[in-house]
């Protein structure tokens, strides 16, 4: 998926799935980090 498509799904998901976004994004950047 292309960064842009990304960004856009996790601007439309709803408030109360943040959560769990930020703990993939957390996951991600301990991978890449």
């Amino acid at each position: 998926m292309e960064m842009q498509e990304a960004v856009k799904e996790w601007l439309n998901t709803p408030f109360k799935n943040t959560e769990k976004y930020k703990r993939r994004i957390a996951k991600m950047d301990r991978i890449h980090g």
